[in-house]
């Protein structure tokens, strides 16, 4: 944010929110920076090919262990399936769907 502030000629003192700069300089927000390269990433692995450790370590379950008590940690999966849900794919067939360019 410091970068594009200076950049932009934009001082602390002129009281401009984070999200009024990355609009001024054309940017996406944060999150949707980070959806973005997750779901790259989630594509990318998904064409390798079977028995590639990214690829079984998306794709495990552990077998035995048990969680503390209270609300479970997310997981980098759900994450994911988060991001898909925003990103208006379904999490269930989110492999069979074509993106053209």
């Amino acid at each position: 944010m410091r970068c594009l502030r200076r950049i932009l000629g934009i001082s602390w003192q002129d009281r401009v929110s984070n999200k009024n700069v990355l609009t001024q300089a054309g940017m996406a927000s944060m999150f949707a920076l980070l959806s973005q390269r997750q779901l790259r990433w989630l594509g990318h692995v998904s064409r390798m090919d079977d028995g590639r450790i990214p690829k079984n370590v998306l794709n495990g379950e552990l077998a035995t262990g048990s969680r503390p008590a209270g609300r479970p940690i997310l997981r980098y999966k759900d994450v994911l399936k988060r991001d898909l849900k925003v990103g208006d794919i379904n999490p269930a067939s989110w492999e069979r769907v074509e993106v053209c360019c």
